[in-house]
């Protein structure tokens, strides 16, 4: 089961290409994704190692990601109006699983890992599933 999970967890990961300014601050809202795509499959990576550290780590960056820009976040705000929770919600999902993730990663609990791992991920695609085409056609 672990070895299917880690398996549809790599499919489902991109290879982002990193685009942030020099302080790593994110241009865009999509580069925030792609920042959070490259936290992910660090973990993945460290699940296949046992690197506690790197998990734990990765998983802090998750749940404390740089937000986009202010003028991206003010049209999201426009866009989505009362959905706007809902969204956030999907937000305060990943970062509690990923929290949780890093506690796990602390006690070198992987089976903890792994469950708060796949809590992050469903938050991930239920959000994509939800808002990623609308967003895309929200012109910046």
């Amino acid at each position: 089961m672990t070895k299917l999970l880690l398996t549809m967890l790599t499919l489902l990961m991109v290879s982002p290409a990193m685009a942030a300014d020099a302080e790593g601050k994110p241009e865009s809202l999509q580069e925030t994704m792609q920042m959070i795509s490259a936290d992910m499959q660090s973990i993945v990576k460290g699940i296949g190692e046992a690197d506690y550290a790197l998990i734990a780590d990765k998983a802090k960056s998750v749940a404390y990601h740089k937000e986009p820009p202010i003028k991206q976040r003010q049209a999201l705000l426009l866009e989505l109006g009362f959905e706007l929770p809902k969204f956030k919600g999907h937000d305060n999902d990943v970062h509690a699983a990923a929290m949780a993730m890093k506690a796990a990663a602390e006690k070198k609990d992987m089976g903890g890992v792994i469950e708060n791992y796949g809590k992050a991920l469903n938050a991930c695609v239920a959000c994509h599933d939800g808002y990623r085409e609308r967003i895309k056609a929200v012109k910046w």
